[in-house]
């Protein structure tokens, strides 16, 4: 609604001013007034989408400081929705932009405001370390309350996905950004589970691993549309460039034949179109060599190496992971990794009709003694609040592997339904 209203210029430059001035804050401001600033942010990420510009050099530097360097969740997550409209220069090639206006892609070169590029290269990357704080989940090293560590990290997970999608958005190199991220969590993962291996008593270390879980399906999924982004940038450059070539030849041709016979133009244009065919075969065969193998299965892929521990996590057989939050967790990083390569949707299906069939929702009874109120933030409450949750999303994440690959979920069709 907000970028409708936008582009039917009912909302003018004064509007987006005052926006900006709500998320000044001070080192003193209340928490009522961190809340407005990440309404605000809010509310401009969503005219960023429609106008890129406003999200100048200097604003962005703006939100990077006051938003990322908050501990306001909230102001935290609209800061994050606006760097996801900001312009993704440093993951661009040069030629990209270009080609997707030439080819009729882009209606205009999204980076035509900025003065300086280099001096908004240098914003994205003050805000690398402060991404990596919020995807390792920093934020949770000084809390030793299991009950406030498990409150905090559901409202975590929809945090450190934006980060995720952020760092995807504006690092040259996110897939190796993520790679020293996991490695970094799963030191921290070995190391604590060592020391207490239940992790149905332990609720520390039920968020720890919880934590990791997440970041691992996160980082699949959106290594997925990094690639496939890059996939069809590579795919219009070359067309431009085959283009370019083409008109080359053909004007290079008529300066020097003037008549060119019939059967000869459509013999060009027969060849032409083979070549064609050929190169998007070829694009569509390394593209899924990409996605089906390299990226979840092959061994000198770090994501690759952690799908058997997340299903044999999800499929808990020795009854250690019935956590709730771990339950939850593990099913949602299994169902990613799936989506993203057929091989292993097909190798996993199996398990996930299983844990939809015999997983039973039960609800935590709830206690209105004075001692123990049914509050929001009652851990108890909200892990029952998040059981009920978990066949909705296996049944979500279904609907998305039939639209992804149907062929592998046809045989379990009937089961699904």
């Amino acid at each position: 609604i907000v970028s409708d209203l936008y582009i039917k210029n009912e909302l003018d430059d004064n509007v987006i001013k005052c926006m900006w001035e709500l998320t000044t804050i001070t080192t003193t401001a209340t928490p009522t007034q961190l809340t407005i600033a990440g309404y605000a942010y809010t509310v401009l990420s969503m005219i960023a989408k429609q106008s890129p510009g406003i999200l100048t050099p200097t604003r962005i530097s703006h939100l990077i400081t006051t938003g990322l360097g908050s501990t306001s969740m909230i102001l935290m997550r609209g800061a994050l929705l606006c760097l996801q409209t900001a312009p993704a220069y440093i993951n661009t090639p040069p030629n990209a932009i270009q080609t997707a206006s030439m080819t009729g892609k882009a209606k205009s070169n999204p980076l035509a405001d900025y003065e300086s590029p280099t001096e908004l290269q240098a914003h994205y990357t003050s805000a690398f370390a402060t991404l990596q704080d919020i995807i390792i989940g920093a934020i949770f090293d000084e809390m030793t309350d299991s009950s406030s560590m498990e409150v905090a990290t559901w409202s975590w997970f929809s945090l450190c996905e934006l980060a995720v999608h952020v760092l995807f958005h504006i690092h040259p190199q996110p897939d190796i950004a993520v790679g020293k991220m996991i490695s970094h969590m799963y030191e921290g993962v070995v190391n604590t589970t060592n020391s207490t291996l239940n992790t149905n008593t332990n609720g520390s270390v039920t968020c720890i691993l919880s934590r990791f879980l997440y970041v691992l399906g996160q980082a699949a999924l959106c290594t997925l549309v990094f690639t496939e982004r890059f996939a069809n940038i590579t795919k219009r450059t070359n067309e431009l460039l085959e283009t370019n070539k083409s008109n080359t030849n053909t004007t290079n041709s008529a300066n020097t034949t003037k008549k060119v016979s019939k059967i000869q133009s459509d013999d060009d244009m027969e060849m032409e179109m083979g070549m064609s065919a050929a190169r998007d075969a070829d694009h569509e065969k390394r593209f899924l060599q990409s996605t089906e193998y390299d990226i979840t299965l092959n061994e000198s892929n770090l994501l690759s190496k952690f799908h058997p521990f997340i299903a044999y996590i999800a499929a808990n057989e020795s009854g250690q992971y019935t956590h709730n939050m771990l339950r939850h967790t593990s099913t949602l990083a299994l169902c990613r990794y799936m989506s993203v390569s057929s091989m292993l949707s097909e190798q996993y299906l199996p398990l996930l009709f299983t844990i939809l069939e015999k997983d039973e929702v039960s609800l935590a009874p709830t206690t209105t003694t004075t001692d123990t109120p049914n509050t929001p933030t009652n851990p108890t409450s909200i892990q029952s609040k998040h059981a009920s949750q978990l066949r909705t999303t296996i049944m979500i994440c279904l609907g998305d592997l039939a639209f992804r690959f149907p062929n592998a979920l046809e045989p379990w069709t009937h089961r699904m339904y």
